[in-house]
C-alpha cells in the first residue's frame, strides 16, 4: 500500500511540476489562472539543486522504494533542467564573488542543520554529530 501511494504522489508531483515542458498548457494556464497565480501555484525549486540532492539521495540507498522515489526526482529534474535550457528560461547574469559567498553561506546556513537532524526528521544519521 505505501508503495502506491508514493507512486500516486510521485505522478502528482511531476505531473504538476512538468506542465513548463509543455508550453501550450502553459499558456493556457496562465491564461486561465493570470501570470502571477501561475508563478505562485506552479514556481519550480532550483533543478540543478534537485538534480544533486536526488542523485546524492540515490547513490546512498539501495531498497526498492527510495529508488524510485529519488530516481523519480533525478528524471524529473534532468528533464526540467534540460527544458529550460531548451527554451531559454532562465535570466542572463554577470557572475559576481559576492553571490557565491551569499550562496555558499546560505546553504552552510540550511545544510548544517539538516544534516544535524536528518536522524530524527528521516530516522538516518548522516553526520556523527547528529543527534
Amino acid at each position: 500500500m505505501i508503495l502506491e501511494i508514493l507512486s500516486l504522489g510521485l505522478l502528482l508531483f511531476l505531473g504538476l511540476h512538468l506542465i513548463p515542458v509543455v508550453p501550450p498548457l502553459k499558456v493556457q494556464l496562465v491564461h486561465a489562472f493570470g501570470e502571477n497565480r501561475y508563478k505562485g501555484l506552479f514556481a519550480l525549486l532550483s533543478a540543478l539543486g534537485l538534480v544533486i540532492w536526488s542523485l546524492v539521495h540515490l547513490l546512498a540507498n539501495g531498497h526498492a522504494k527510495a529508488t524510485l522515489l529519488f530516481a523519480a526526482f533525478l528524471a524529473y529534474a534532468v528533464i526540467d533542467l534540460f527544458s529550460v535550457i531548451q527554451r531559454k528560461s532562465y535570466k542572463p547574469f554577470t557572475p559576481a564573488l559576492k553571490f557565491d559567498v551569499i550562496a555558499c553561506v546560505s546553504g552552510l546556513l540550511l545544510a548544517v542543520p539538516a544534516m544535524t537532524f536528518h536522524r530524527q526528521l528521516m530516522g538516518v544519521a548522516v553526520v556523527p554529530w547528529g543527534a
